[in-house]
C-alpha cells in the first residue's frame, strides 16, 4: 500500500463518492480503469464500510487511510477500545502491538506520552498519517517489535498494552503459549520496564488456564458487545492477590452496561437451590457465561436455577437489573411439533438449547420453527431429569 497513492484528490473523491456502494458491483463497473486504481480504492471503501459500524467516530473523519478490512475485522471495537482507556492513566504508555491504532488512539487520551510500536511497516506508516489527522501529535510511531523496542528503550512507562497476533498462518490459535509474542515470556521485562500491563487475549481461551499462567494477575475483564464475547482483558501489576472476574455486557446504544464482578473462590464456596420453572425466567448474558458464575449470579440476585446444568434461573417476583435478559414463562411445552405448533401459530420464536444433546439447528428442524417473532422458547433439561420447552416473552 502506498498513502500516496491513496491521498490523490481524485482517488479520495471517488472513495468518498462511492463508499456506500458495492465493491464487487463496482470492480465491474470501473474494470477499465485497472487493477493499480482498484486496488488503492476499493479495499479503502470496503474497510470504512466495516469501520462505519465498528468505528463511528473514526469513520466521520476526514482525510484517514484505512488499514485493509482483514485488519479492521480483527481490531478492536470504539466501545471496547474506549473501554480499555478507563483501565489505564498516567505519564507513559507504550502499545507494543500498535495494529490499526485503535487502542492506542483511545488510550492515549489518558497518558502524556505514547508510543506505538508496530513490526507491521505498512500498518506503521498508516498510524502515523491517522493520527496526525486525529491530532493524537503526542503519540509517536516506531517501526519494530515488542521485545526489541523493551530492551532498547531507557524509558520506565505507567502501562503498558499489548495484544498479541492470535493467528499462525491464517488459523486461530487456543494457546496463550501460542500467541506472537509469547506473552508469557515477555512479562518479566515488560515488569522491569512498566508498572502496569495490559493483555487482550482471546474470548476462546479458558479463563483457569490463564490465571494459571499469567503471573501478578490482579484484573480479569471478560467483554461482550450485544451479548457476544468479544475479548478477554488481562491486568497485570507487580503485587499478590487473587484476580477479581469483572463480566462487562455492552448493550445497545444508549441502554446501561452490565457489569458483574466476583473472585473465583466465591463462585466455588456460592450454594443455590434448584427448582421447577416459576413465573420468570432469567438468561445470563455472554460475559457471565464466560466467566463462569453459574451459582454466584443467581445467589446474588436470589434466584434459583432450573437444574445444576441448566444455567437458566427462575423466580416467583420479577428481579430487576439481572446482568442478561429476563422473560415471563407463558406456557411449559413437551418437545413435540403439534404442541408447538399450537403455541406459535406463525411457526417463529427465537430458539434456545441449555442442557440438552440436540443443537439448535436440530431442534428446529424437528419442531418445525423458524427464526424471528417475540417468542422465545427455552428448551432446557428440569430438575426432575426431563427436556421441557419454556414458551416465554420477553420483559427486560
Amino acid at each position: 500500500m502506498v498513502i500516496g497513492r491513496i491521498l490523490d484528490p481524485e482517488i479520495q473523491k471517488f472513495i468518498y463518492a462511492h463508499r456506500l456502494d458495492d465493491t464487487y458491483e463496482l470492480a465491474l463497473k470501473f474494470a477499465s480503469r485497472g487493477k493499480k486504481f482498484l486496488d488503492s480504492v476499493l479495499p479503502q471503501i470496503r474497510s470504512w464500510q466495516k469501520a462505519k459500524i465498528k468505528l463511528p467516530e473514526w469513520a466521520g473523519a476526514n482525510g484517514l487511510v484505512w488499514p485493509p478490512p482483514m485488519s479492521l475485522e480483527q481490531c478492536s471495537s470504539e466501545v471496547t477500545a474506549k473501554f480499555k482507556a478507563t483501565l489505564l492513566s498516567g505519564k507513559v504508555l507504550a502499545d507494543l502491538t500498535g495494529g490499526t491504532g485503535i487502542d492506542t488512539f483511545y488510550l492515549s487520551k489518558q497518558f502524556y506520552e505514547v508510543f506505538f510500536v508496530e513490526k507491521n511497516p505498512v500498518l506503521c506508516e498508516i498510524a502515523r498519517h491517522n493520527f496526525q489527522k486525529l491530532h493524537a501529535n503526542h503519540i509517536q510511531t516506531t517501526n519494530n517489535n515488542a521485545n526489541s523496542f523493551l530492551n532498547n528503550t531507557k524509558k520506565h512507562f505507567s502501562a503498558l498494552f499489548i495484544d498479541p497476533d492470535r493467528r499462525n498462518l491464517n488459523r486461530r490459535v487456543y494457546k496463550l503459549e501460542d500467541s506472537s509474542p509469547d506473552v508469557i515470556e515477555l512479562i518479566p521485562l515488560m515488569l522491569k520496564k512498566a508498572d502496569k500491563i495490559l493483555i487482550k487475549l482471546s474470548p476462546w481461551l479458558d479463563l483457569q488456564v490463564i490465571i494459571e499462567k499469567l503471573p501478578w494477575l490482579q484484573h480479569i475483564y471478560i467483554i461482550a458487545v450485544e451479548n457476544e464475547c468479544k475479548e478477554i482483558l488481562c491486568l497485570i501489576e507487580k503485587k499478590n492477590g487473587n484476580p477479581n472476574i469483572e463480566a462487562v455486557n455492552f448493550r445497545k446504544s444508549g441502554e446501561h452496561i452490565q457489569r458483574f464482578t466476583f473472585q473465583p473462590e466465591e463462585e466455588s464456596n456460592a450454594q443455590i437451590h434448584n427448582t421447577l420453572p416459576m413465573k420468570y425466567i432469567y438468561q445470563p448474558n455472554a460475559a457471565i457465561m464466560k466467566a463462569g458464575a453459574f451459582k454466584l449470579v443467581g445467589t446474588r440476585h436470589g434466584l434459583k436455577k432450573l437444574h445444576q446444568h441448566t444455567h437458566i434461573y427462575t423466580s416467583e417476583q420479577l428481579i430487576k437489573n439481572f446482568p442478561g435478559k429476563t422473560f415471563e414463562l407463558i406456557h411449559q411445552l413437551p418437545l413435540t411439533k403439534k404442541f408447538v405448533a399450537r403455541a406459535l401459530p406463525g411457526g417463529k420464536a427465537n430458539l434456545s438449547v441449555r442442557n440438552l444433546s440436540t443443537t439448535v439447528s436440530q431442534l428446529k428442524n424437528k419442531l418445525n420453527i423458524k427464526d424471528g417473532g417475540s417468542d422465545y422458547l427455552f428448551a432446557v433439561t428440569l430438575l426432575d431429569q426431563k427436556p421441557a420447552l419454556l414458551h416465554c416473552r420477553k420483559v427486560l
